[in-house]
């Protein structure tokens, strides 16, 4: 009954957000928002709603560990599972300078989550998330929005990546999109609490921790809209949609869902969640040797390793920990 709880919890989770997602994209339009900042703003943030209402339920709840393993978990699974898996399904090239200006961002602001994890060697105290680190990851997401918007508005539309997301944006509003919000935020509210609950008490049944039922089956179930936008895009063959998704949403997995969790109360980063930002550091910087060889291509080979990387650590963590 718990599995089934927690299924419904992460189905409830996707459909909010996408119903969520769909109305408030519809209504930005009606207002006459730019389409290109809807789709470089909404897309992103829209696919990682799941880990931002599972977070604040566990970090209102006290389960820092569940918060830290989701974070880092779906970080770590749209690197190795959502990107492995769309470039074995078809291998792209990277284009548009968005793009090369993006993944070199997202190694350095993974970087910057690891310093913040080392309290233990560079201060000496127990390490911790607390909200000062949490004011300057928010600090710099307002910056990695600000230099996104200011890049659309001042006419860069050429870029793949401003004309794919332009392309996807939706049609106008009708009166059912404001229902689709009205369902969608308290849908969230209750995925969360029933994924939380049910995660803790499977944690419990199977002797694990915490922060290995968030970094697995909280961070799949979470991930699975990257994943499909993901594959949805390389099939379509808008390759710098579907590496922007999985880019744009570790960005705001780190510099906004983090943050918001550590704001609520500080959280502890205990052994294994370490090794976790480790790992995800070094998932970056494959991501980002494959983005940039001599090819500047993606293959399906490439692909595989990935997601045969993925499976072997989340291997491993479970075992270790």
């Amino acid at each position: 009954m718990t599995w089934l709880l927690l299924i419904a919890g992460l189905t409830t989770l996707l459909v909010s957000g996408a119903l969520l997602v769909d109305g408030a994209s519809n209504i930005a339009l009606r207002l006459r928002v730019p389409p290109a900042v809807i789709g470089l703003t909404l897309v992103a943030f829209g696919t990682s709603l799941p880990e931002l209402a599972v977070n604040i339920s566990a970090t209102s709840a006290g389960s820092t560990d569940l918060s830290l393993g989701n974070i880092f978990g779906s970080n770590i699974a749209n690197l190795g599972l959502v990107l492995g898996a769309t470039v074995a399904v078809r291998g792209f090239r990277v284009e548009g300078q968005v793009m090369r200006r993006e993944v070199p961002l997202l190694l350095l602001i993974t970087a910057i989550a690891l310093v913040v994890s080392l309290d233990g060697v560079l201060r000496g105290v127990a390490p911790q998330v607390d909200r000062g680190d949490a004011v300057v990851l928010l600090l710099l997401f307002l910056m990695f929005i600000y230099i996104n918007l200011t890049d659309i508005l001042a006419g860069r539309g050429e870029d793949p990546l401003i004309a794919q997301a332009s392309g996807r944006a939706p049609s106008v509003a009708q009166t059912r999109h404001f229902l689709y919000v009205l369902i969608g935020i308290p849908g969230l509210w209750l995925g969360g609490e029933l994924t939380v609950g049910n995660a803790e008490q499977i944690a419990l049944g199977f002797g694990v921790s915490k922060a290995v039922v968030g970094l697995t089956v909280l961070a799949i179930g979470t991930s699975l809209p990257e994943l499909v936008t993901s594959i949805t895009a390389a099939l379509r063959g808008e390759s710098d949609l579907a590496l922007g998704n999985v880019i744009g949403s570790n960005l705001v997995n780190t510099l906004l869902i983090l943050p918001i969790s550590a704001m609520i109360t500080p959280l502890p980063i205990g052994p294994g969640p370490l090794i976790d930002v480790w790992t995800c550091l070094l998932f970056t910087v494959i991501m980002g040797i494959f983005a940039f060889s001599a090819s500047q291509r993606f293959s399906r080979v490439e692909g595989w390793l990935l997601v045969l990387g993925y499976g072997f650590y989340i291997s491993w963590r479970y075992a270790a920990f």
